[in-house]
């Protein structure tokens, strides 16, 4: 389940690392965390899996450890901003920053890479590239590297995001994608060596004989608006 509050909310930049802030640990009381089996569940930062050598962290900000370094819950990596400790939107762009050398603008949540981001940053040559939308349902599949967005919905109205790490077809015709991700389940380790969830791509042929490829996730209240990559961008390869 999605810990709530800080979902697939995005937490602005801050200027300056030395600002005074309220622990988290205090924070934490007044936020409605759930309990799992009566449990406090898995410590915040408990590494659930990993990857491409991109670990996923547990979102649980009713446990978090005592001697934990998350006083401040803005995460940076090599200076850049990656976001708010343990959401989804951090670990697509700590993904997109190691394994692609590009970063994805601050959003107010997830949803809105979907809706409001146009264009990503090279961080090799501080070039601006387009980002390439691709609908769901539509004529070209995932590739790994992609993000998959979801939608803002009643029942999760800052949306989700994925990054797809294998596309595979497991028998003739039936074809499966692996995602890693952030705060979508928490407290329990990734499904897979490396992969945290395994969705299903249905596949369709068109009137006019060209494919489609779509994803309709378990969860109802996750609804996909597609997938997002750079634009000249080619699929990561597997290591």
């Amino acid at each position: 389940m999605l810990a709530p509050e800080v979902a697939g909310k995005e937490m602005p930049p801050a200027r300056k690392r030395s600002r005074q802030v309220k622990p988290i640990s205090q924070q934490a009381s007044t936020r409605r965390m759930p309990l799992f089996f009566g449990k406090p569940g898995l410590p915040h930062g408990t590494v659930l899996g990993s990857a491409h050598g991109v670990e996923g962290y547990n979102n649980n900000y009713r446990h978090i450890p005592a001697d934990g370094d998350d006083n401040d819950g803005s995460h940076y990596l090599d200076g850049l901003y990656m976001g708010y400790k343990w959401q989804c939107v951090e670990y697509a762009r700590r993904y997109w920053v190691k394994k692609r050398d590009i970063y994805l603008p601050s959003i107010p949540h997830a949803a809105h890479i979907w809706t409001r981001v146009t264009h990503v940053k090279k961080l090799d040559d501080s070039s601006i590239v387009p980002l390439r939308k691709l609908p769901n349902h539509g004529t070209e599949k995932p590739d790994v590297g992609d993000l998959l967005v979801y939608k803002s919905t009643p029942g999760q109205y800052v949306g989700h995001v994925a990054v797809v790490v294998d596309v595979l077809e497991k028998q003739p015709g039936h074809w499966v994608v692996h995602v890693a991700e952030q705060n979508q389940y928490n407290n329990r380790m990734w499904k897979g060596d490396n992969y945290a969830d395994e969705l299903k791509l249905e596949t369709k042929t068109r009137e006019d004989g060209k494919t489609t490829y779509g994803i309709t996730h378990r969860d109802r209240d996750l609804v996909l608006d597609g997938w997002v990559r750079p634009h000249f961008s080619s699929p990561l390869e597997q290591p």
